[in-house]
């Protein structure tokens, strides 16, 4: 198959297929085209990929130390992650710009899943000042710092 060949699938032609943001789920407006494989990776995510493009889809897996299982054709209307929606691009940068620049962190919750970013004043008053220290010290080293709790405000009314 030449680089720019789309795969067309034996009965389905181009196959089209619209893509969702990874992170929300919203429509992205992308959509793709050709004959669309799935597959699952040994760690529980699914990758898709062109007809024609296992080898390179199963050296990518198995760089990340990971093993690709059998490929098997997407239902007919089934959406496929794509590109980040552009409410996910925006707050993805606003995000980047409290912890980068306003020295805010992220934080993930074990307990929920909530995902987001602690201004820094929501930051000092969690932490006592040698916490919040020891934070600004892994900021220096590291460019940006993130915290997980086990639950947040959204599922319990706290963090701890």
């Amino acid at each position: 198959m030449a680089k720019d060949d789309i795969p067309i699938h034996p009965k389905k032609g181009l196959d089209p297929h619209l893509c969702v943001c990874p992170k929300c789920g919203d429509e992205n407006g992308e959509i793709a085209i050709g004959h669309l494989l799935k597959a699952e990776v040994s760690n529980g995510q699914t990758v898709y990929y062109n007809r024609g493009k296992r080898k390179e889809t199963e050296a990518r897996v198995t760089a990340a130390g990971y093993t690709l299982g059998p490929g098997k054709d997407t239902d007919e209307h089934e959406k496929v992650p794509g590109g980040l929606c552009k409410n996910c691009e925006k707050e993805i940068k606003e995000h980047r710009n409290i912890v980068c620049n306003e020295k805010g962190v992220y934080f993930k919750c074990k307990g929920c899943g909530a995902e987001g970013v602690l201004r820094r004043a929501a930051v000092e008053t969690l932490w006592a000042p040698d916490g919040v220290a020891k934070i600004d010290a892994m900021r220096d080293k590291l460019g940006r710092v993130g915290v997980e709790f086990n639950k947040c405000e959204k599922c319990s009314g706290t963090f701890s």
